[in-house]
């Protein structure tokens, strides 16, 4: 078969979109060059070196607290894994490197890119348009063109609960137990990844009810549980570290638990969907595509909205924090607004409906495509660069305060504490270190240095430097000073009068 007879015969169209993609994925490639640095990236990223070196997960930026220098038992255990596997391959070769562990999205969003474009192409009505709109509505998401390169779980857990829908529906289709198993298999990686992976699994459980296939939602469940276990399995074998690690004030929090407590999260997951403008407009795009084609559509147009809703549900209830994780919405959003725009180009439907679609659609892309410009050519943090020049300044074995993103690439040869460890006070995540903080801690820990760079958290810093520089300058000599970065050493106790 020939590519031609692939092409409908709206083939201007279907180049066009194809344009548009294939120029957006460009964008996406060159955006990964020196991407923002989201400060997760660089507590995950120790796990996994540690994880990677010794064959075990903790922390050197946390040590001495909660018994994390020891071992570390809540964290993302897919994700870490991931992320040591590529630093295996990385570390004797080149080093600590940044983009190694963010390869880990980088792979799990070109396979998202990847399964959603053939859905559209063997599960829906097979046009190429489709799939090329379905590729562009997905990277106009901002929340799906930054974590593509962020190392953070959210891609990695995307993409196994997209996989899970995926082979759950095909299960529905063809009724073959093996996808239903596929389906749990994947959902329980979901959740071994990021614990709101938990909604595929209950989505998961609840299309199986609906259509009436009691025993392969035990199935589906079993088998999620399974590969869910080695996580409750860590926990219970280290009781002593989750105990520990589960006492500070901001961890009880979480933990607290009443009959009302899913209602009020439920109750506040809009904040999620309307929290800030690269959320917003794609939000109402998708609401507006769902209110125009929800009485119309395919079996599997209405598969996907109702295992849309259950997503909605049991991601509200479960979760309290709602600042963010949409993009694990978000091939779901994009599919919903394909088949709108598809319903809406077919059918005879009313003017209002499509003008509101239009504006919705119009309003989301140019935000959309801001966002990639943006994304792409402003936002350039060359952490690896600037840390290499500071790290000039310091011997082999040098014991550091300093922000979390220096790790890369010098962890291999110094030893870090993160700032939060050295802070006077800590109000949920934001942690306050003064002179007299940092200085005690210092002593404390036999740390040399104290660094600043201009990428660090606000928190990645000494709070009253500026009120109490005499102070400051009898504790520390002043190795570096610029504009970037900032390095100080600690004075012999004798000298500091």
């Amino acid at each position: 078969m020939t590519q031609e007879s692939f092409i409908p015969h709206n083939a201007l169209p279907v180049k066009v979109l194809a344009a548009v993609a294939s120029t957006m994925l460009l964008l996406l490639l060159y955006s990964i060059y020196n991407h923002d640095f989201y400060v997760d990236e660089a507590f995950i990223g120790e796990y996994a070196y540690f994880l990677a070196r010794d064959g075990y997960v903790h922390s050197g930026f946390w040590s001495g607290y909660l018994r994390q220098d020891e071992y570390v038992v809540l964290y993302h255990h897919l994700s870490v894994w991931a992320g040591a596997l590529m630093l295996k391959m990385t570390l004797k070769i080149g080093g600590l490197h940044l983009l190694s562990v963010r390869f880990v999205s980088i792979l799990s969003g070109s396979i998202v890119l990847v399964m959603l474009a053939r859905y559209l192409r063997h599960n829906y009505i097979g046009k190429w348009s489709s799939v090329w709109l379905g590729v562009i509505l997905l990277l106009l998401m901002p929340t799906f063109f930054y974590s593509f390169k962020c190392y953070r779980p959210e891609m990695q857990t995307a993409m196994l609960g997209f996989a899970s829908y995926y082979a759950l529906y095909k299960y529905i289709r063809e009724f073959r137990w093996q996808f239903a198993v596929v389906a749990g298999a994947c959902a329980g990686a979901a959740m071994l990844s990021h614990l709101a992976g938990a909604m595929y699994v209950g989505a998961g459980v609840g299309m199986l009810l609906v259509h009436k296939r009691y025993a392969h939602a035990v199935v589906f469940a079993g088998i999620a549980g399974l590969v869910f276990a080695p996580y409750p399995i860590d926990v219970l074998t280290h009781w002593d570290y989750f105990t520990a690690q589960t006492s500070n004030p901001q961890a009880q929090a979480k933990l607290v638990f009443t009959f009302w407590t899913p209602l009020l999260h439920l109750f506040h997951e809009q904040q999620r969907f309307f929290w800030k403008p690269q959320f917003i407009l794609m939000s109402v795009a998708w609401l507006v595509a769902l209110a125009i084609s929800w009485r119309h559509g395919s079996h599997e147009q209405h598969f996907l909205r109702l295992y849309s809703l259950f997503l909605v549900l049991v991601l509200g209830a479960a979760l309290e924090d709602k600042r963010d994780y949409m993009v694990l919405y978000a091939p779901f959003m994009a599919l919903v607004i394909v088949f709108a725009i598809e319903s809406v180009l077919r059918s005879s439907a009313q003017r209002m409906p499509k003008i509101a679609l239009a504006v919705a659609i119009t309003a989301f892309a140019g935000y959309g495509l801001y966002f990639q410009v943006r994304d792409t050519f402003l936002t350039k943090e060359p952490i690896v660069e600037l840390n290499r020049e500071i790290g000039a300044y310091l011997p082999d074995g040098a014991r550091c305060v300093a922000p979390m993103n220096m790790m890369y690439n010098e962890l291999p040869r110094l030893t870090m504490f993160a700032f939060s460890n050295a802070a006077d006070r800590v109000d949920g995540d934001v942690a306050t270190t003064t002179v007299q903080g940092i200085t005690r801690f210092c002593d404390s820990h036999a740390v040399e240095y104290v660094i600043t760079n201009r990428y660090g958290e606000p928190r990645e810093c000494v709070f009253d430097a500026a009120e109490r520089a005499s102070e400051l300058a009898s504790a520390f000599e002043t190795i570096a000073y610029t504009s970037e970065y900032s390095i100080l050493k600690r004075r012999a106790p004798n000298t500091n009068n």
